[in-house]
């Protein structure tokens, strides 16, 4: 399920990157990372029917609270 938003989010131009990665020590600790070219780029991707249907499924997918964190990349583009 932590897959399913990947491609879709990926067709867009603003979306940079899209990467989901697991734990190679805990099999249940999961990360998505994400690289938008705006701040109102990701809002507006949160609210794309397959991103609505996936934050609705949020609590079946994670234990305990969801970990939700922004972040301002420093470095260039690769």
């Amino acid at each position: 399920m932590l897959l399913a938003p990947v491609a879709p989010s990926r067709e867009g131009d603003a979306c940079l990157s899209h990467d989901v990665h697991r734990s190679n020590d805990d099999p249940g600790l999961w990360v998505v990372y994400e690289n938008w070219r705006s701040s109102g780029d990701l809002d507006g991707h949160f609210a794309l029917p397959h991103m609505q249907a996936f934050v609705a499924r949020i609590p079946d997918l994670v234990e305990g609270e969801l970990d939700l964190r922004s972040f301002t990349r420093l470095s260039g583009a690769v």
